[in-house]
């Protein structure tokens, strides 16, 4: 599976979507994500990788949100 290049991204609204479904997965309670990811033949392996994946992707679109806002609030000010 590929990763998101959030690079290419330019809306703040799908940054944010990205960012509220990444922090609902690092945040949901553990025994329920080891339970469905244990029904899906994975393991606490798996499910071990995929949260690191996620913390990553997390900085990354933290990170471009970040850089987003301040090239659109520079041209806010050109078109002012």
């Amino acid at each position: 599976m590929g990763m998101i290049d959030v690079n290419k991204i330019r809306s703040m609204n799908v940054l944010d979507a990205i960012r509220v479904d990444l922090n609902d997965f690092l945040n949901h309670d553990q025994t329920e994500l080891l339970a469905i990811y244990d029904a899906d033949g994975a393991g606490e392996e798996d499910l071990d990788v995929d949260q690191d994946a996620a913390r990553d992707l997390l900085e990354k679109v933290e990170r471009r949100m970040k850089s987003l806002g301040t090239h659109l609030a520079k041209e806010d000010i050109k078109d002012s």
